[in-house]
C-alpha cells in the first residue's frame, strides 16, 4: 500500500496538515473505502453509511490519539491557508443530536474513549487501553473480517483481543446509542436504533433470500455521496448455484 499526500499553495496544503495525514491513512489501511465526502466540520453530526461512518469517524479520532496531546484537527485550505476548518477531538459532551452506528461523531467518540483514562470522569467510561490494542483491533480482525468493515467489526475484534475488557467496551458503545454491537456480530445483525431517517436503512446490512425480490427506498442527500439515506447494503448465503442480480429502479419526483 502507498499513501500519496497532495497539496497545492492556496488551494490545499495538506502535507502540512497532520491530523490529515493521519486521517488518510486510517481510511486506505482496511477495504472498503468511502467515497471522498466534502470536508467541514459539520459532518461530524452526518449520518452516513455504514463503511462512512466508521472510516470518518476512525480516521478523524486516530489522528487526535496518535497526535495526543495535540487533539485540535485542523485542514487548512484557500488563498494563503486561511480557510479550511478545525474542531477539538476530545468534544465528546454528548452533544451529538444523532447519536448511533451511523454518526461519525459517535465512532469518534467511542474510540477516544477506549483510548484514554477519563473513566473518574464519566461513569459510562470505564475502559482506558490506550493506542497497542486499537491498533492491534485494527490492523487484525477488523482488516480481515469478510463483512464490509465498519465499528461492528472493529468493536467485535477489539473484544476478541481484549476479552477482559469487553463488558466495559459493551457500556460505552451503549452510551453512544450503538446496540449491535453487545451481542457482537461483524455485520451489526442486532443493531435496532433507527429514527425516521434510518428507517430504510435498519438493519444496516440486510439479509436477502435467494430467488426473492425487495424494494428499497433511498432517500436524498446527493451533496454527500456517504449519506445514509443514499446507501443499502444486503447479504445472502449461497447455495453453490449461479445467480443473477438484477436492479430495477423507478424515480419518484416530488415539488414544492
Amino acid at each position: 500500500m502507498a499513501l500519496f499526500i497532495l497539496g497545492k499553495v492556496d488551494v490545499d496544503t495538506d502535507e502540512f496538515d497532520d491530523h490529515v495525514i493521519v486521517h488518510e491513512w486510517v481510511t486506505t489501511s482496511s477495504p472498503s473505502c468511502p467515497a471522498p465526502t466534502p470536508p467541514a466540520a459539520s459532518t461530524r453530526r452526518a449520518r452516513s453509511r455504514i463503511r462512512g461512518s466508521r472510516q470518518r469517524g476512525m480516521g478523524q479520532r486516530l489522528s487526535g490519539i496518535i497526535w495526543f496531546p495535540n487533539t485540535v484537527y485542523s485542514d487548512a485550505s484557500g488563498p494563503q491557508q486561511a480557510a479550511g476548518f478545525g474542531f477539538d477531538l476530545e468534544d465528546n459532551d454528548g452533544s451529538d443530536p444523532n447519536p448511533g452506528w451511523f454518526s461519525e461523531a459517535s465512532v469518534q467518540s467511542i474510540l477516544f474513549d477506549i483510548f484514554d483514562d477519563s473513566g473518574g470522569d464519566e461513569a459510562f467510561d470505564e475502559v482506558a487501553l490506550g493506542l497497542g490494542p486499537i491498533y492491534d483491533a485494527m490492523v487484525g480482525g477488523h482488516r480481515t473480517t469478510s463483512a464490509l468493515t465498519s465499528l461492528f467489526t472493529f468493536v467485535s475484534a477489539l473484544k476478541a483481543a481484549s476479552p477482559d475488557d469487553a463488558a466495559a467496551i459493551d457500556a460505552l458503545t451503549a452510551h453512544n446509542d450503538v446496540t449491535g454491537v453487545p451481542s457482537p456480530t461483524s455485520t451489526g445483525t442486532g443493531e435496532t436504533k433507527t429514527t425516521a431517517a434510518t428507517r430504510p436503512t435498519c438493519p444496516s446490512i440486510a439479509p436477502l433470500t435467494v430467488g426473492a425480490g425487495v424494494q428499497v427506498t433511498l432517500l436524498g442527500e446527493a451533496a454527500n455521496p456517504n449519506a445514509l439515506g443514499l446507501n443499502r447494503f444486503f447479504r445472502f448465503a449461497g447455495d453453490g448455484a449461479s445467480h443473477t442480480v438484477s436492479i430495477a429502479t423507478r424515480a419518484r419526483m416530488t415539488s414544492t
